[in-house]
C-alpha cells in the first residue's frame, strides 16, 4: 500500500482505552473526528451503562475463543492484560486467569487448577459447533462451570474483533453474570 503511494496506520489492541483512542485515531485519518469521537462516546456510554451493581457478585470467567482435541484438551483464552479482559471486568466478570497476557493457551490440567464458575466459548459464525457444551466439556466434570452447568456459547464473527462492534460482546456477556 506505501508502494502505491496510500497512507498506513497501525492500531494496537491492548485494552479497552486503547480501542476508544483507536476509534478517534481513524476518524481523524480519514476527516470524520466528529463522528468518531460520537462514536468513542457512545460506546464509552453503553459499556459504563454494563457495569454491575456496586457489591454484586462476579463470577469467575474462562473466556475462550478457541480449541483443539476431541476430547477438549487445549483451549486459548482471554487473559486479564487485555481488551477481551478488560471487557469482562466492565461488565462485572472475573477472569480466570488472573495473571498473564492478552491470551494464553492453556492445557486441560491448566483449566482445573483455574476452576472457573463459568464457561465462555466465543465462536465466529463459521465455526464448528455441532458438539454441544456439556458434551464438549464433559471429561472436566469437576470444573465448577462443568457441574453447575454455567457453560455458554456466544456465535459471531463481530464477536472477536477489536472494534467499535466489542459492545456486542459486552453486552451478551453482561446477560451471563
Amino acid at each position: 500500500m506505501r508502494r502505491a503511494g496510500l497512507p498506513v496506520r497501525r492500531f494496537g489492541e491492548k485494552g479497552l482505552a486503547e480501542i476508544l483512542a483507536n476509534t478517534r485515531r481513524v476518524g481523524a485519518a480519514i476527516g470524520r473526528p466528529q463522528a468518531a469521537e460520537k462514536l468513542a462516546a457512545s460506546i464509552h456510554n453503553r459499556l459504563a451503562a454494563l457495569a454491575p451493581k456496586p457489591g454484586a457478585k462476579r463470577p469467575r470467567v474462562l473466556l475462550v475463543f478457541a480449541t483443539s482435541g476431541s476430547p477438549l484438551h487445549t483451549v486459548w483464552a482471554a487473559g486479564p492484560s487485555g481488551w477481551m479482559g478488560d471487557l469482562l471486568r466492565a461488565v462485572g466478570l472475573d477472569n480466570a486467569l488472573t495473571k498473564g497476557p492478552s491470551y494464553a493457551q492453556l492445557s486441560a490440567e491448566g483449566i482445573l487448577t483455574l476452576a472457573p464458575e463459568m464457561i465462555v466459548e466465543v465462536v465466529g459464525s463459521g465455526a464448528d459447533n455441532a458438539v454441544g457444551m456439556t458434551a464438549r466439556w464433559a471429561h472436566l466434570s469437576n470444573l465448577p462451570a462443568v457441574r453447575h452447568r454455567r457453560l455458554h456459547r456466544l456465535r459471531g464473527a463481530a464477536l472477536l474483533r477489536p472494534g467499535p462492534r466489542l459492545i456486542e460482546l459486552a453486552e451478551r456477556l453482561a446477560v451471563l453474570r
